[in-house]
This record gives C-alpha cells, sequence and structure tokens, in this order.
C-alpha cells in the first residue's frame, strides 16, 4: 500500500467491483481513455486476474484515505524489464473526485513506486489532446511531451494522441525519493 495525504494506493478487491463495473460503462470516460475495461461485475474477476498476472504489469486502486473507497486506478503496464520502462495509466471513476488533485497525488506515488521501487529508467504515456485535465496532472507530475500520433478512436475519429515521459534523472532531481510502506 502507498499512502499520500489525500489516497491510498492498495489492492483492488472483490468489493470494488460494482464501482469498476460503473466505471467501464461511463461514456464520458470512454471519451478521455482508452482500454480494455470491465462493464459488468462478473468481468471484473478475470480481469482483475489477468492484471494481477502479468509479469509485465502493477495495477492499483485507488482509495480516499478518509474512507478506504476505491475511486479509480491506476498502474504501470508494458514494464519492459531490460530497458526498464513502463507505460502510465489512470483512470479516475468517481466524477465527484475530479479536480481536487487526486490524480496527481495518485500519479505522484505511482511515479515513486516505478522509480524508487522497480528502479525504473522512464515511465511514458500517451493522452488524447482534448483531456487538458489530465495533460495539466501529467505536466504538474513531471513529464514532457515527446511527440504525437493519430488515431481513430472507438466512434472511428481520428484523435491526436500525445506521448509523453518523464526519465528517473528528471524525476530525481526534482523530487525528494519516495520510500512506500509496501
Amino acid at each position: 500500500m502507498l499512502e499520500g495525504e489525500i489516497v491510498r494506493l492498495r489492492a483492488i478487491n472483490e468489493g470494488d467491483f460494482v464501482r469498476i463495473a460503473r466505471w467501464g460503462r461511463d461514456d464520458e470516460l470512454k471519451y478521455y481513455m482508452e482500454g480494455d475495461y470491465p462493464t459488468t461485475v462478473a468481468e471484473c474477476g478475470p480481469w482483475l486476474d489477468k492484471a494481477k498476472s502479468d509479469p509485465h504489469a502493477k495495477l492499483l486502486g485507488i482509495a480516499l484515505r478518509s474512507n478506504n473507497l476505491i475511486i479509480g486506478d491506476v498502474g504501470l503496464s508494458r514494464i519492459a524489464w531490460r530497458s526498464k520502462e513502463a507505460e502510465l495509466g489512470i483512470r479516475i471513476g468517481d466524477h465527484k473526485c475530479w479536480n481536487q488533485g487526486i490524480g496527481t497525488e495518485a500519479v505522484s506515488l505511482m511515479l515513486a513506486y516505478g522509480f524508487d521501487h522497480l528502479s525504473l529508467n522512464k515511465i511514458y504515456l500517451r493522452v488524447y489532446d482534448y483531456n487538458q485535465r489530465a495533460i495539466h496532472c501529467y505536466s504538474k507530475c513531471g513529464f514532457r511531451e515527446e511527440g504525437f500520433v493519430y488515431r481513430q478512436n472507438e466512434n472511428k475519429q481520428t484523435c491526436r494522441i500525445i506521448l509523453m515521459s518523464l526519465a528517473s534523472q528528471e524525476y530525481r532531481a526534482a523530487r525528494v525519493p519516495f520510500h512506500p510502506a509496501i
């Protein structure tokens, strides 16, 4: 478990499945992100089992410290152990928790985990250019734009996807190392 001032990153459990399935059906969330998320409680178990068994991924729930209620998830995927790189992904499913700095804190905790615990050299991400809330969050955490690509989304619309990254040297130069209790 990793803890910040507002949230803790913790293991996802069966009690979280109703909320996770609801987020998978949320059209606004789907507009801002891509991914294969469960849309029913029955799909959550296999989805979580797949994530847990993947040696190239780390997935955690984002829970409020005040009540331990899950409000999103964050993870590292496509972990390349030789080059020590990984892709960051985050989803704040509870709309009431948007624009409160929760995503920034969750990303910061995951960066500390990736750089300080997993000894990664680089963490990168992809974000739609119209997701300004996420871009602001990532920039606050130290990510810089590397480039962009165009891709069709689920609605067959062509979208610009910004590629951002943060190297461990940049992370360490800007932050005090974080040693989470795991």
